[in-house]
């Protein structure tokens, strides 16, 4: 026979506690929130499990130079007022880091690229690189020729981002594709016959490889002859490829930009 002590709350307690339990969350409400805490603690630990693992995200910020190259052909228009062009061009940036991981009660702390998965406590070697592809028609406005302006773009293209990470002896890299299609939106200012500052942005939209793909920029634009331009300024880019079978990947991207155009 089961030797009970005595309890506030009686020998039934100490003998079976969970049915007393029962009663008393039937009888008053703070049990009763107890009792709702605890089986949503268990689902949610339920469903973790059956989900599958989960990777901490790889976070890659750099600042570095940003080289692109662009063809211009006018199709409609004069470059002093209303115009229609066509563009096509590349960008290219690459670009390193290095993030911790530790261990963390209850949170995913391991990273995975490509077959390679890192297990805490270490400290990782990422890096990337990122190049688009595009080609788009073009509308340019200055308004009543004077030298404020605007313009929009859209087209298609295509992206690739490489990114790797070393850590403890291991390395491991991975390449996704996207085709892509942008839109772009920008404002002019006009500074003589052969120099402009321009600004814009740009959306890419991107199959499930690439998501959040964006572009921010600001530079001058001075002509060196009928055919030939030289920009220089600086670039934002924000790039994502997420995944439930590897570490996500966040890349911010900033830095000059420096480019040249032929015009036709």
């Amino acid at each position: 026979m089961t030797n009970l002590k005595p309890s506030v709350f009686g020998n039934e307690m100490l003998a079976d506690p969970f049915p007393f339990y029962r009663r008393l969350g039937e009888t008053h409400p703070v049990f009763r929130v107890v009792d709702l805490l605890f089986v949503a603690a268990g689902l949610t630990l339920t469903l973790s499990g059956c989900s599958g693992s989960v990777y901490q995200p790889l976070e890659i910020r750099s600042v570095g130079l940003i080289p692109n190259a662009k063809i211009e052909k006018n199709l409609r228009g004069t470059a002093n007022g209303k115009s229609l062009a066509f563009e096509g061009g590349g960008t290219w940036m690459y670009g390193t880091d290095s993030q911790e991981l530790n261990v963390q009660p209850f949170l995913a702390t391991s990273a995975k690229v490509g077959n390679t998965t890192f297990v805490p406590p270490q400290t990782l070697e990422t890096r990337f690189n990122f190049s688009v592809y595009d080609t788009s028609l073009r509308w340019r406005h200055f308004i009543a020729g004077g030298p404020f302006g605007y313009e929009l773009a859209g087209g298609g293209g295509f992206s690739r981002l490489h990114f790797g990470a070393t850590g403890n002896g291991m390395q491991g890299e991975e390449t996704v594709y996207s085709p892509d299609l942008d839109v772009r939106i920008g404002v002019l200012l006009r500074l003589g016959r052969t120099t402009r500052i321009e600004a814009n942005s740009t959306l890419f939209y991107t199959n499930s490889n690439l998501s959040s793909v964006s572009r921010n920029q600001a530079g001058l634009v001075q002509m060196l002859g009928h055919h030939v331009s030289v920009e220089g300024g600086y670039s934002w880019w924000y790039v994502e490829s997420p995944s439930t079978t590897r570490s996500s990947v966040k890349i911010q991207a900033s830095g000059p930009s420096l480019g040249v155009r032929f015009g036709f």
